[in-house]
């Protein structure tokens, strides 16, 4: 059995769902913040392999100075961009948050945009959301998946993508 240990961030403004989507029932939680950032231990089993991922939870509040920011994202193996998909400024807020991603970053890894919250989007609407979002990915060469905790779709996608990068890597 290989053990695979990595750093991501989880990275959005306050609400987003960054929680819901890392910090499930099945992660390890360090009950505490430091400077606004939540470590997260969450452990994947693929065939004999397991995947260990400290993930840094991030909101607006930690990265407002570059020092802060670089910090974040040092060392990281890839970086998930969550937005509420339901906001109105979601397109805003994606642009921003791989803007900061960009301008701190020290890596090259993977970074997938997460749009949250699909139940929350009346169903005439969310081909229109998940376009919008999917074109900020496309535009920014990352990956996009739009996903809903209350639905449970497609909530561990980003985990399971950053574990076949991985796995492309070794």
């Amino acid at each position: 059995m290989r053990v695979y240990k990595s750093k991501i961030v989880a990275c959005g403004d306050s609400g987003a769902g960054k929680r819901t989507m890392i910090a499930t029932r099945d992660a390890m939680s360090i009950p505490f913040q430091l400077l606004g950032i939540m470590p997260v231990i969450r452990v994947f089993s693929r065939g004999e392999d397991e995947f260990h991922f400290n993930a840094w939870i991030i909101d607006e509040r930690t990265v407002k100075n570059d020092a802060m920011k670089r910090m974040c994202f040092k060392g990281s193996t890839g970086v998930i961009i969550i937005v509420d998909a339901s906001r109105g400024d979601r397109v805003d807020v994606a642009r921003k948050w791989i803007g900061i991603y960009r301008s701190a970053s020290v890596n090259d890894g993977p970074v997938i945009l997460a749009g949250t919250k699909a139940d929350a989007i009346p169903a005439d609407q969310l081909d229109d959301v998940v376009k919008d979002l999917s074109d900020v990915a496309k535009e920014s060469g990352i990956r996009f998946v739009q996903t809903s905790a209350v639905l449970g779709m497609n909530v561990d996608k980003p985990m399971e993508w950053m574990i076949d990068q991985q796995c492309k890597r070794e």
